[in-house]
């Protein structure tokens, strides 16, 4: 494991695609994922909605207490499949959990080595 000079990796320059949004601190708030650069950001208490319609960012001190996810447009619609299939069975059952075992890292692969979140 490498050792950064101020313990954390240098940040990567920032993407003119996304938004920048830095050394916020959001509390109950719905906040957007899509389209975001978050650096030093911290999510306490909110709906973190994503609709995958742009990619976000998440570098530096990031911190997460307490939040729900909101998956819509896209996202939703992608949801609501896996949980049909799932449903389902005969074989669609086992497919969807390996998507979900994909998602914890077991098992990992990608077809896209430069996604992002």
């Amino acid at each position: 494991m490498p050792v950064y000079q101020g313990g954390h990796p240098p940040e990567p320059p920032l993407d003119p695609e996304l938004e920048l949004v830095q050394d916020r601190h959001f509390k109950g708030e719905t906040v957007r994922l899509d389209g975001k650069d978050f650096r030093h950001c911290h999510f306490n208490g909110c709906i973190l909605e994503f609709g995958a319609t742009k990619r976000f960012n998440l570098f530096g001190d990031i911190r997460f207490d307490n939040n729900q996810w909101s998956f819509v447009e896209n996202a939703g619609e992608t949801i609501n499949v896996l949980t049909l299939l799932h449903k389902l069975g005969g074989g669609m059952s086992e497919m969807v959990d390996q998507v979900c075992e994909s998602i914890r890292g077991v098992g990992l692969t990608s077809k896209n080595p430069d996604a992002s979140a």
